[in-house]
């Protein structure tokens, strides 16, 4: 299929889910209207309350003195499948090996790193002028690809803001 058509189907399809929601959330406030709201009060109100959180382990709650995590998330699919403590389990081995994983990572961008300032130091001077330019041309044709979302600032680049050329800062010692 053409990349148009696509398109066409996925935001047919986003307006019909869109539809579907707007008169399910009309659909209460019109059955109080007509005062047929009491069956579906019942039928809430023997449905079980959902579990409550610790205020400690609410999303975005930050420990005192201690910089804020990222959220601790369940690999794909896992979370309609698991119990609460299999839950608290497989947090708790992410944990473990997120500690030996860490430096494993900083370790490999650090070797990367020098792997390719050593590629870019075979280039000549004109030849590292045409590599930035081939970048800045790719990143301008991406960003009118994709254009930022309103409201969300564009995600900034992973060079430094003078360039890969620009000397390396000392390794911390």
């Amino acid at each position: 299929m053409h990349r148009a058509s696509l398109e066409r189907i996925v935001l047919g399809t986003g307006l019909v889910i869109l539809g579907i929601s707007v008169i399910a959330r009309a659909l209460p406030a019109r059955a109080a209207e007509d005062g047929s709201a009491a069956p579906a009060a019942a039928a809430k109100a023997e449905a079980p309350p959902p579990p409550a959180r610790p205020a400690a382990a609410k999303k975005g709650a930050a420990r005192e003195g201690q910089p804020r995590q990222p959220a601790a998330r369940l690999p794909n699919y896992y979370r309609e499948i698991v119990s609460e403590e299999q839950r608290e389990k497989i947090l708790a081995i992410q944990r473990e090996y997120a500690a030996k994983i860490d430096p494993l990572r900083r370790e490999l961008e650090k070797i990367t790193r020098e792997r390719d300032e050593k590629i870019e130091s075979v280039l000549t001077p004109e030849q590292k002028k045409q590599l930035e330019d081939i970048k800045a041309a790719a990143k301008a044709k991406r960003a009118a690809k994709n254009p930022p979302r309103s409201g969300k600032p564009a995600r900034p680049s992973r060079t430094p803001a003078a360039g890969k050329n620009a000397p390396a800062a000392p390794p911390a010692k």
